[in-house]
């Protein structure tokens, strides 16, 4: 009697698998093929007509970091200083998002171009390092520093969110030695 049910499960198996043959899954399709012309990025309306003009780009990308190193040691001495520092790390920080985002985007969108992702890498380690020391000279500047250069540069005001979260990190940023080691 045993036997008759392993057979009669085998024979019902077996003709299942030939008889009711589907396919596991249809071809996977993400976007459809009529779909698909309205998914393409424009790289060259919103980024760079070509790789060689992010580079090109690139080169007034470190020449502003170069400026704001210039001013290193020297960021909260005087408000002209001050000023001059946070436009150009303003600056610096658009440059270096069009970039970075660039990059990551002409990567994502062909996995193949290797050196765009480690020229993206490459940029956000090397941005990171050369304006680590801003935040170590902003958080010295004394509310009522602050309230002196203010007064004689207006232009400063706009600045104020930056300068309080620098002052309100400071008990909890490594020195500027200790953030270069790490």
């Amino acid at each position: 009697m045993n036997l008759n049910k392993v057979s009669f499960v085998a024979i019902l198996v077996a003709s299942a698998s030939v008889v009711g043959r589907v396919n596991a899954q249809e071809k996977f399709a993400p976007i459809s093929a009529a779909q698909q012309p309205l998914y393409k990025f424009n790289f060259e309306k919103n980024f760079f007509p070509s790789t060689a003009a992010e580079e090109t780009y690139r080169k007034g990308f470190y020449k502003t970091l170069t400026e704001l190193e210039a001013l290193k040691g020297k960021v909260a001495k005087t408000p002209e200083n001050l000023l001059k520092s946070l436009q150009l790390a303003d600056k610096a920080n658009l440059e270096f998002s069009r970039s970075y985002i660039y990059l990551y985007l002409r990567y994502a969108t062909n996995t193949k171009l290797d050196a765009l992702r480690e020229a993206q890498s490459k940029l956000g380690a090397e941005f990171s390092e050369r304006t680590s020391f801003l935040q170590q000279e902003l958080m010295v500047i004394t509310p009522s520093h602050w309230t002196a250069y203010c007064k004689k540069i207006p232009q400063l005001k706009p600045y104020a969110f930056a300068i309080e979260s620098a002052v309100r990190l400071k008990s909890h940023t490594l020195s500027l030695k200790e953030e270069e080691l790490a």
